[in-house]
């Protein structure tokens, strides 16, 4: 069982990740614009699409972070099932979850699932 102190430390931390992907998510949703002085518009337009395109995978990516921190607060606010392992049911190490809060598995079933 994850102590209480230790608990509120690590709602914290997911709050504060979840403020800065929130933010970053809203700068990467921002269409790009280089202006009008391009040479080649249409050098422009790929250069656009580009970082149009970097930035929404990007966005994803943090969209899906998101997700899990939301879960992982959503646990913690529900009480009992944060820091427990989804796939075995076992409870997570302290340590992992300082290093990865919304973290949904044990360490074990990290490695045996990147396998």
């Amino acid at each position: 069982m994850i102590p209480q102190e230790k608990l509120n430390q690590l709602k914290q931390k997911l709050e504060g990740e979840k403020e800065t992907i929130e933010q970053e998510i809203k700068e990467l949703e921002k269409a790009p614009d280089f202006g009008d002085s391009a040479a080649d518009p249409e050098a422009e337009e790929v250069d656009e699409a580009e970082e149009w395109s970097t930035n929404n995978a990007l966005s994803q990516n943090l969209k899906v972070r998101l997700l899990e921190i939301n879960s992982a607060l959503s646990k913690i606010i529900n009480g009992g099932e944060y820091g427990i392992c989804e796939k075995c049911g076992k409870e997570m190490e302290i340590g992992l979850l300082e290093i990865d809060p919304e973290s949904r598995l044990c360490k074990e079933c990290k490695l045996n699932t990147k396998l």
